[in-house]
């Protein structure tokens, strides 16, 4: 099974503080907590962020094909970063199993209040913390199979339902 992590990165030249941040949180709090936990069929989870990869093409085009076909996405919604929303949004639009986390609610936006978010504090306790929510938060999405969690897609299966419903399809 594949993770895929969305999250500020930040770029090193132009804001080097928060790109090592991000470093830190991805590399040794975010992806040894997935890369700890196991799938159904025994398997351990692969995790990884778009920025990493170094294949040539078109990097825009491979975040959408990873949002689309990951097994699992997590989403850092901390410092509202445009990008995030953006992925975030089409990862809602086209699957489920998005495990949301923010370094504190003031960073969740209106729309997102709904949503089941692990909240986490940038200390050595807190990131404890934010890694055991996380294998915690996996686990959950691993035994949930396809349930419908989220907003968009709840929209979708219902807009659906009622189209068979008024064409007698279903009884």
């Amino acid at each position: 099974m594949r993770c895929f992590v969305i999250m500020p990165i930040g770029d090193p030249q132009r804001d080097h503080r928060l790109f090592e941040k991000s470093q830190d949180i991805y590399c040794n709090w975010i992806k040894p907590a997935v890369e700890s936990t196991y799938s159904r069929d025994g398997k351990i989870l692969s995790c990884h962020r778009a920025d990493v990869e170094l294949r040539p093409g078109d990097i825009v085009q491979d975040i959408i094909a990873e949002l689309v076909t990951a097994d699992v996405v997590i989403a850092d919604l901390s410092g509202r970063n445009p990008n995030v929303f953006y992925e975030f949004g089409i990862r809602h639009a086209t699957n489920n199993s998005t495990i949301l986390l923010a370094e504190g609610a003031e960073h969740i936006p209106f729309d997102g209040h709904s949503q089941r978010t692990i909240i986490y504090e940038y200390t050595s306790p807190g990131m404890l913390n934010l890694q055991s929510q996380i294998k915690k938060a996996l686990q959950l999405v691993m035994s949930a199979g396809e349930r419908i969690d989220n907003p968009v897609r709840r929209f979708y299966y219902e807009r659906e339902l009622q189209k068979m419903i008024s064409r007698n399809l279903l009884k």
